[in-house]
This record gives structure tokens, C-alpha cells and sequence, in this order.
């Protein structure tokens, strides 16, 4: 949402107090509104904070718990899920990994239509 506000010259008057030329446009001011409220950028704040607190290594959990002591010994991995989505992917990728294929080949997986 946008709001303009216009400034005139005054109105040339005749000598019965009539317009005889209107005043020109002499500035015109555009206030936006902005493109984020407060609460749009706490959020996203906190979004980068949440982000910044997560381990970087990929496990996905927080910094301040998988490097606390105390907890030691209290993680486990379970056996992995296979995607199968991501497993076809991989295989039609296998033969563009080579040194001699040039790169910049994209690729996605979709389900078949039956």
C-alpha cells in the first residue's frame, strides 16, 4: 500500500477572484508502506537464530545439547529409511560424475504415471 501526497503552486486568479490558471504540480511525495512489518522480521530473526543454533554438520539437532557433556552416550542412530525417489536419483546421476562429462546437467525424480 502506497500513499502520494501533491504540492501546488497556487491558482493565477483573475481580477473577479476567478481561476484563470491552475497552479502547476510542483511535488509529489510516494510513501510506502514497508515490505516487512516488525513482526515480519522478528520472526525472520528468529528464524536465523533458530538456524544458527543447529549443528552444522547435518545432524539436525541443537548445538547446546549434542555438545553438552551430560549427554554423552545418549544418542543413537536407527537404521536408515531408503527413498527410493532419492535412490533413482543417484543412479541417473552415476553417469555424469565422470571428469570427462561437462557439467551443468540437472536433475529431478517424478513418480510414474499409471
Amino acid at each position: 500500500m502506497s500513499e502520494t501526497t501533491y504540492e501546488y503552486e497556487p491558482d493565477t486568479l483573475d481580477e473577479h477572484g476567478e481561476v484563470v490558471r491552475r497552479g502547476r504540480l510542483i511535488r509529489s511525495v510516494t510513501v510506502h508502506d514497508p515490505l516487512w512489518t516488525e513482526e515480519d522480521l522478528g520472526w525472520a530473526m528468529a528464524e536465523r537464530a533458530n538456524a544458527n543454533s543447529l549443528c552444522p554438520t547435518g545432524c539436525g539437532h541443537y548445538l547446546d545439547e549434542t555438545t553438552d557433556p551430560a549427554l554423552e552416550g545418549e544418542w543413537e542412530v536407527p537404521t536408515p529409511t531408503v527413498c527410493f525417489a532419492c535412490r533413482e536419483l543417484e543412479k541417473a546421476k552415476a553417469p555424469y560424475q565422470a571428469d570427462d562429462v561437462d557439467p551443468g546437467h540437472l536433475f529431478h525424480v517424478r513418480r510414474r504415471q499409471r
